[in-house]
């Protein structure tokens, strides 16, 4: 199986930490893990596909903003102290594989 690349550059203890607390995830095609405005719990550690950033304005139509993929995480607002979602992030129609970590209020 494929490693997530931020994950490999922690230090052997945090990645380990994060690792038995984190689950592998299968996830469908399209599916949205994060929406736009609403609350979130959960980081996602891609390790074979990737994630589109979505956002557009409320009352108009949306545009792609990012790609995340194997080299970074999808959630970063969680770590940044925000549970709000600042966009919709749905998974690319590819293998869809994950690490989700629940991260604490």
């Amino acid at each position: 199986m494929h490693h997530n690349k931020l994950l490999a550059k922690l230090g052997r203890a945090d990645r380990q930490n994060l690792l038995r607390c984190g689950e592998i995830v299968q996830l469908e095609a399209g599916a949205v893990l994060h929406k736009a405005g609403l609350p979130s719990a959960n980081a996602y550690f891609p390790i074979a596909g990737a994630f589109a950033l979505v956002g557009g304005l409320a009352e108009g139509p949306q545009a792609g903003l990012a790609l995340v993929g194997r080299e970074s995480m999808l959630g970063i607002h969680l770590v940044l102290g925000d549970r709000i979602a600042p966009v919709e992030s749905p998974r690319l129609p590819r293998r869809p594989v994950g690490l989700s970590q629940t991260v604490a209020a």
